[in-house]
């Protein structure tokens, strides 16, 4: 099968990078996802063999809405993503941290740890839901939500932070009613990891829960100690743990996390919604929920008093916004406690994957269609689509928003405030990657969406195919009568090729405006488009070459420019 290229000149360092994990120092062997994207070498030569990573059969693998890169200071890039499974660094499944434990039967792990699946041969898995994950970075570690799992870019842990430990008699005591691991420190940072003095865990040993109260501490060798009481407050018999002859494994579970419904770090805390509740993390600590001493650095929480379901959380300018399917709060302040501040009680959001900041503002999807809030005051920019959307998927870049509604995508530009559809064919889902943002075809294929080049035009792995861009509806007014009467088309491009204009008036047929060729010298030229009368109107423009639409500008008949253009 020959390599699928989405554009139609090389890619840059960081796309590589995000796909294939490539070392950036000069010399070093590139790779990429095998048949699934492919680049132009210096010499305009196509690359059509390489090492590359295994996908899926039916196509690209990745299931969550967000990829993240991340680069190491010896100039390499990872790219971090959620597939089948869990996390993928690469292209490869990291393992979970539970995949250590070295026990004969470990299926009762999955009746402590939520989502994990365990069978009696020893294989542990990750067995949540795939769909529509968002990623969140916070200093070394990437969360997923809603699935409430972590990775620290070698491992997957579940962030409720889970740890468990097989540990033979002579690395642990029970003894004067407490249990003590006898590990280093490097130790107790690979399999605790987030474990602090004072935290109040759940113990489980070879399938069977520890009745007790088990607070974390540290011995005078340093050791981690759990030291044990039971409920009424009482020291727990050594007993209590069970027989320690041979090897126990162990399951240390701290249940201070919330199964939160969206998440974003703002203020060096993570902030979480779940149900009627915000939250706050502890300063600089994604791990820790629960209110302790009550400083201006502790964990902090808040109900409202509409009892409806928090829906998503962002970030807006450095202030955290809060919304529910009908209203939207804003919380204010710089150290816990905070306040809470209702700012609308009608509009809020109905599905966090539409969430985006860009340029300074908020798109989302409320019950009114596209929305942008900027606080304090909603401005629906749906009408500008010509159509009700009733769900999207948006990414933004630069002053632009992209959503995807029903497969197609849509470019929202803010200074301008129109709308434009740059696809043609439809799309899985959308990615934004490294600032660039993305659209995954249903048969694995990677479409770039935002860059230098023409986001539209595609490539086979030797030859440009056509490619086309159809406008949303314009009009619901005589545009005619109003004296615009002109389209200008703008365009930067060369190497061969045409372009046709096509123009569909009043939900009529396409015809045929207009077709010019594209000389092989690099240069802009405008394309003019002469309307005749009518009240609404698209426009198609569809050909071959290597382009990128520059200008969209509406004339009058009489001399001038209308107020709104499209600057592509």
């Amino acid at each position: 099968m020959q390599p699928l290229l989405p554009r139609v000149t090389k890619l840059s360092e960081k796309i590589l990078s995000t796909f294939g994990g490539i070392d950036k120092r000069e010399g070093a062997k590139e790779n990429c996802f095998e048949e699934i994207i492919g680049f132009e070498n210096k010499d305009g030569t196509v690359m059509e063999s390489y090492d590359g990573f295994s996908v899926a059969e039916n196509g690209f693998s990745i299931y969550g809405d967000d990829v993240i890169v991340l680069e190491n200071e010896n100039g390499t890039a990872d790219c971090f993503y959620i597939g089948s499974g869990g996390f993928y660094k690469n292209g490869e499944l990291l393992p979970f941290n539970l995949s250590d434990v070295n026990y004969a039967d470990r299926s009762w792990i999955a009746n402590y740890v939520d989502d994990i699946s365990a069978d009696s041969n020893g294989k542990i898995g990750w067995s949540g839901e795939y769909e529509h994950t968002k990623l969140i970075r916070y200093g070394r570690y990437i969360f997923a939500i809603p699935q409430m799992i972590m990775t620290d870019g070698e491992k997957t842990y579940k962030w409720d932070r889970t740890a468990v430990l097989l540990l033979n008699t002579s690395h642990f005591s029970t003894a004067y009613g407490s249990i003590s691991f006898f590990a280093t420190e490097e130790w107790r940072k690979e399999h605790c990891e987030g474990f602090e003095v004072g935290d109040i865990i759940e113990l489980f040993s070879n399938g069977r829960k520890i009745e007790g109260k088990f607070t974390v501490s540290l011995n005078e060798n340093g050791q981690m100690t759990l030291t044990a009481q039971t409920e009424e407050g009482s020291n727990l018999s050594s007993s209590a743990f069970g027989t320690v002859s041979g090897s126990n494994c162990f399951v240390v579970r701290h249940k201070d996390v919330p199964a939160f419904t969206d998440a974003a770090v703002v203020y060096n805390r993570m902030w979480g919604v779940l149900g009627n509740r915000i939250y706050a993390s502890k300063l600089a600590n994604p791990f820790a929920f629960k209110e302790s001493d009550g400083t201006s650095s502790d964990a902090w929480w808040a109900d409202t008093e509409d009892s409806n379901d928090f829906t998503a959380v962002s970030s807006l300018n450095g202030r955290v916004v809060a919304f529910k399917k009908t209203a939207t709060y804003e919380i204010y302040g710089t150290v816990a406690p905070y306040t809470v501040k209702d700012v609308s009680r009608s509009l809020g959001c109905i599905d966090k994957k539409s969430l985006k900041e860009v340029n300074g503002v908020l798109f989302l999807l409320t019950t009114e269609g596209i929305n942008v809030y900027g606080g304090s005051k909603f401005v629906n920019i749906n009408d500008e689509l010509g159509f009700f959307a009733e769900n999207a998927c948006g990414m933004g870049q630069g002053s632009k928003y992209y959503a995807l509604i029903d497969g197609l995508v849509y470019k929202y530009n803010y200074y301008s405030g129109y709308w434009t559809c740059v696809t043609d064919y439809p799309l899985k889902r959308l990615l934004e990657v490294s600032g660039e943002v993305f659209g995954l075809t249903s048969g694995g294929e990677l479409i770039q969406l935002t860059g230098d080049n023409l986001p539209f035009l595609s490539y086979n792995g030797k030859t440009v195919q056509t490619w086309s861009l159809t406008s949303v509806l314009i009009g619901g007014k005589d545009f005619y009568a109003e004296g615009i009467n002109r389209l200008e088309l703008r365009f930067e491009g060369g190497g061969g090729g045409n372009i046709k204009v096509e123009v569909s008036r009043d939900y009529g047929e396409f015809e045929k405006y207009t077709q010019s060729e594209v000389n092989e010298g690099w240069q802009i030229f405008t394309v003019p488009i002469y309307l005749k009368p009518c009240s609404t109107f698209k426009y198609r423009i569809s050909g071959n070459g290597k382009l990128k639409l520059r200008l969209i500008k509406y004339c009058y008949r009489k001399g001038g420019n209308a107020n709104k253009y499209e600057p592509a």
